[in-house]
């Protein structure tokens, strides 16, 4: 795109969207032409081809002043259950409450 933000999606065997993941330039400098690749979101699905999970991530970075320079990478992911025809019935979030 205009900000040179490339987005990769990759496919499983059967074509189904799996990972997607995101480059773009260094946030500390803009100027620079180091370029970070992030995971965006991940999907895994069960035998029957229904997406079984979904996680999405978020990358916080380091505290000013700390010693670690590494950013955290937050990790958040919602599980699904299906009804005997095949509906969606269940969506468990990360703090484990069930919608």
């Amino acid at each position: 795109d205009v900000n040179k933000v490339v987005t990769r999606t990759y496919h499983d065997g059967l074509n189904r969207p799996v990972r997607e993941e995101r480059t773009l330039v260094a946030l500390d400098d803009p100027k620079s032409s180091t370029r970070i690749t992030r995971k965006v979101w991940e999907k895994t699905y069960d035998t029957r081809g229904r997406v079984d999970s979904e996680t999405r991530f978020d990358y916080l970075p380091a505290a000013p002043g700390s010693d670690n320079t590494d950013e955290q990478v937050i990790a958040l992911t919602s599980r699904y259950r299906y009804d005997a025809w095949g509906h969606r019935c269940e969506e468990q979030k990360t703090d484990g409450v069930k919608l």
